[in-house]
Parts: structure tokens; C-alpha cells; sequence
């Protein structure tokens, strides 16, 4: 199978990035895993900071399972090799799974509202079952958008689904922190305007300011922070 330059050079760059999202999920599985284990014999860690950590473990080696077909894919194609077919979302034994995840789905639900109770299993097994139940809905979603849409390749479906599981965490954390250093900057903008207009104003914010860092050094009690908020209203 020939592809053309361009087509050549868009699989390589989907290999390339599922590759890189692959080993990025893995190391952050790792991490975090290595940090899971460790805050287990803590006795400061409590059950809720591990369950969470196992969550994101889960969630990262899911993360990583899931670009694994348009890495397969993108070798398949640079080698010639014909896409498999049993990655069509169209065969009947996914109907088949999407409609037993309707009963499938209530009972998880009870089952980690069960687990939630036992901390021995939560801090292992809460993680996947809060995926399942977050995923599920999220695939009936998917598979009712395209009912009534016309089915394009399998190899194009699941490296639209790689693109955007790679790269859109990293554009949303990109525009997230171009969004609050622009608050940042207008808000000292804005103070500085008001502080020159109004010099009270400065002083006030100057004052809090104080205060905050002596909070932040020494703590204070709930009768010092209503006499903080007090003086500063």
C-alpha cells in the first residue's frame, strides 16, 4: 500500500505522538504508582489521599492502553499492513457490549458505593471502578453522536481519538495558564490604577498584603481573622 508524501508524513506524526503520549502515561503511572505505595505504610496519608493516588495510576495506565491502537495502526500503515478490523466500532459484539453496559453500569455504581465503605479494598480498587463509571456514560455518548453519521476509516477515527487525548490535555493546560498570568497582569494593573487614584485604597491593599504573609509564617486563630476581615472592611 503507497502513500503519498503528505499521508506518509501525518502517520508519522501520529506515531510519533501516540509513542510519546504511551511513554508519558507510563511514566506518570510509575511515578505516582512508586508514590501510591510509599504513602501506603504513611500513617500521615489518609484513605482519601490514597484512593486518589490509585485513581490517577488507573487513569494514566488506561490513558496509555488507549493510544496503544493508533500506535499499532500508524506501524501498520507505514508497513503496508491492512487496518484490523476487529478495531471497527461498527460490529455487532459492540452493540451487543454497548447495550449489556446498560445493566453493567448500575450495578458498578452499587459495587463502589459498597467498596467506598471498606477502606482495605477502596484504596485499591475504587480507582478502576470510578473509571468504569465515568467511562461508560462517555461511550454511549460517543456511539449515539455517530448513529446517524457517515462512517469514515477506522485509521482516521482512532487518530483523531489519539490527537485529542494527547494534545488537548496540553493545549488546555497551555491556554489555562495563558488565561490566569493575563488575570494576574490585569489585576495588578488594576490596583495600581486605583492606588494611584485612590491612595487609601493602596494602603488597604498594602496592609493585607502584610498580613497575609504573617498568616502564611505564623498561623492565626479563627478571633485574629475575624479582626483581620473587620479592620479590612
Amino acid at each position: 500500500m503507497n502513500h503519498s508524501p503528505e499521508k506518509r508524513w501525518q502517520t508519522i506524526l501520529v506515531l510519533v505522538l501516540s509513542a510519546l503520549g504511551i511513554l508519558y502515561f507510563l511514566l506518570q503511572a510509575f511515578g505516582i504508582g512508586v508514590y501510591w505505595f510509599i504513602s501506603l505504610f504513611d500513617t500521615q496519608t489518609g484513605t482519601l489521599g490514597n484512593v486518589s493516588n490509585g485513581l490517577l495510576v488507573w487513569a494514566s495506565i488506561l490513558s496509555a492502553l488507549l493510544l496503544v491502537p493508533t500506535l499499532w495502526l500508524s506501524i501498520n500503515q507505514l508497513r503496508g499492513q491492512p487496518v484490523p478490523t476487529w478495531l471497527d466500532g461498527h460490529k455487532p459484539w459492540i452493540k451487543w457490549s454497548i447495550l449489556a453496559s446498560v445493566w453493567i453500569w448500575p450495578i458498578v455504581i452499587v459495587l463502589g458505593w459498597f467498596i467506598s465503605g471498606e477502606p482495605g479494598l477502596a484504596v485499591f480498587i475504587l480507582g478502576p471502578v470510578n473509571i468504569l463509571v465515568a467511562v461508560i456514560p462517555v461511550v454511549w455518548a460517543y456511539f449515539l453522536a455517530q448513529r446517524k453519521l457517515a462512517a469514515g476509516s477506522i485509521a482516521r477515527k482512532w487518530r483523531i481519538f489519539g490527537f485529542s487525548l494527547t494534545i488537548t490535555p496540553i493545549l488546555i493546560i497551555i491556554t489555562e495558564a495563558i488565561v490566569l498570568i493575563l488575570i494576574g497582569l490585569l489585576l495588578l494593573l488594576l490596583i495600581s490604577v486605583l492606588g494611584s487614584i485612590f491612595p487609601t485604597f493602596g494602603q488597604t491593599i498594602s496592609d493585607f498584603a502584610d498580613q497575609l504573609a504573617y498568616i502564611q509564617a505564623n498561623g492565626v486563630s479563627q478571633d485574629e481573622l475575624n479582626a483581620i476581615l473587620a479592620h479590612l472592611w
